[in-house]
């Protein structure tokens, strides 16, 4: 049986959470740097560099790069072997977890987690697995669901509503659907939204 220390644990997410609020990773950086290059309108090109330059601004002076900060959203696979000495998985989570709480309403461009299937609890977790978990414009396995993430990127930058609600041609950065088995009578749906920041954070312990 493996042991991690409550406090390690606490430690680690504590660590974590700021990192995500105040770094984006070169993946994001470079989403958004081929945004302003697919961006049409001269006013949603001029918001998509400030967003970039503030996240300079960010990293260097170790300030979250939004002042929505959003609500911490942990995944975390526990092995059969190993368990949390000195306290419980979800009290560390608790304590190590110190951002305020913060509605949605992202500011586009966003990008779109959609969960099918399951019961409505595994769809909403499956919305917001899709983009937690893969990498931007990292298709769906299945040639058919794939081919609806694609329909639905190339719908939505057509509404017009562009970056920060102010015009463009970019309003969401990527989608992307995750797929569960569902009983025939029912098929829940959820949408999950996640504004450019993309806030993410990965730990092994």
């Amino acid at each position: 049986m493996r042991e991690i220390p409550y406090d390690q644990l606490v430690n680690v997410i504590a660590e974590m959470c700021p990192e995500a609020c105040m770094t984006l990773d070169d993946e994001m950086k470079g989403v958004l740097q081929r945004a302003i290059e697919q961006e049409e309108s001269p006013l949603g090109k001029r918001i998509l560099g400030r967003f970039i330059e503030n996240l300079g601004l960010a990293e260097r002076e170790g300030l979250p790069f939004c002042e929505d900060t959003g609500q911490a959203v942990l995944f975390v696979d526990l092995g059969e072997e190993v368990r949390v000495s000195g306290g419980g998985l979800t009290a560390a989570i608790n304590d190590g977890a110190t951002i305020a709480q913060a509605g949605g309403n992202p500011c586009p461009p966003t990008i779109v987690g959609i969960g099918i299937g399951g019961d409505f609890e595994l769809a909403a977790l499956n919305a917001k697995r899709a983009f937690a978990f893969r990498k931007m414009g990292q298709r769906n396995p299945d040639p058919f669901w794939a081919e609806k993430e694609l329909e639905i990127l190339e719908e939505a930058n057509k509404l017009g509503i562009g970056p920060q609600g102010l015009g463009g041609t970019v309003t969401v950065l990527d989608v992307f659907i995750e797929v569960s088995p569902y009983h025939i009578a029912s098929l829940p749906l959820a949408i999950n939204f996640q504004c450019p920041a993309n806030r993410r954070a990965f730990r092994e312990v």
